[in-house]
């Protein structure tokens, strides 16, 4: 089963899909590092050299083509290990539902969780993180709290659509697994 995890920058995507992944003996996939391999170079770099429409159309390629690797692989493994249940979890970018019909191709191929905690833990993390993303990288505290809140507005229409939402994300990892698989 492929788990995609989705939502805002900042919210912990990445985190917890390692987190769950070693949680269940199972593979882990950040989508922007895939394309940051693909490419070669940062995705800012992407973005300032190719622009957008080229970043979202190689992002949906990598995604689709990750998908295409997983069921190839648990296909062949299926074979010899039909009781094994293996998990792929899948951290995306934060754009990622929001173009070429990703999120709705994400919930036809696996199962969509929106990890959203809170503005105000989003803000938190983010101004830790500021120097290392280059679309906040200038904002001060309140050009920070209405980006989240605009980008927010403008995604929850893409993100509402996964299948499961996690908004509390300092519980126990375990905690997290079950209200995902049990959803």
């Amino acid at each position: 089963m492929i788990i995609y995890l989705i939502g805002f920058m900042g919210s912990g995507k990445s985190y917890l899909a390692k987190e769950l992944a070693e949680l269940t003996h199972s593979s882990f996939v950040d989508l922007d590092q895939v394309i940051i391999a693909h490419e070669g170079v940062s995705i800012s770099s992407i973005f300032e050299n190719h622009g957008e429409q080229y970043f979202r159309n190689l992002e949906s390629d990598l995604l689709r083509s990750i998908t295409q690797d997983v069921y190839k692989r648990e296909l062949i493994k299926g074979q010899t290990e039909q009781s094994m249940t293996m998990y792929t979890f899948v951290a995306c970018g934060g754009g990622t539902p929001c173009f070429n019909e990703n999120m709705d191709w994400m919930n036809e191929h696996g199962l969509t969780v929106w990890v959203n905690p809170s503005s105000e833990v989003l803000v938190e993390r983010l101004e830790k993180e500021k120097s290392q993303r280059p679309l906040i990288a200038a904002l001060d505290l309140e050009g920070l709290k209405q980006f989240i809140q605009v980008k927010l507005n403008e995604r929850e229409a893409y993100y509402s659509k996964a299948k499961v939402t996690i908004h509390n994300t300092h519980i126990p990892v375990e905690e997290i697994f079950k209200s995902i698989i049990h959803a």
